[in-house]
């Protein structure tokens, strides 16, 4: 199991509290959008370790958006790249 993907997270804090959230809800199946659906304890274990390991393990070393997160609330998810 790995983090959101790095080119469409532009908020990674964000994306840490939702993985800590799903993680709390112990679900028996998860079909995420990127990567194969999966279930049952081996799942659930790998996507508690995701949220206890989310900053060392799924987020980038630099990006646009890693010390900027945007907000589509606030129109700045939609400005033009530096």
């Amino acid at each position: 199991m790995h983090g959101p993907p790095m080119y469409y997270t532009q908020n990674w804090e964000a994306a840490e509290n939702s993985v800590r959230l799903l993680a709390s809800l112990e679900p028996d199946l998860v079909i995420t959008g990127h990567g194969p659906a999966m279930r049952g304890l081996i799942m659930r274990t790998a996507l508690k370790t995701l949220a206890r390991n989310f900053a060392e393990v799924a987020v980038p070393k630099n990006g646009r958006y890693l010390h900027n997160p945007t907000n589509p609330e606030t129109g700045s998810a939609y400005a033009p790249a530096p």
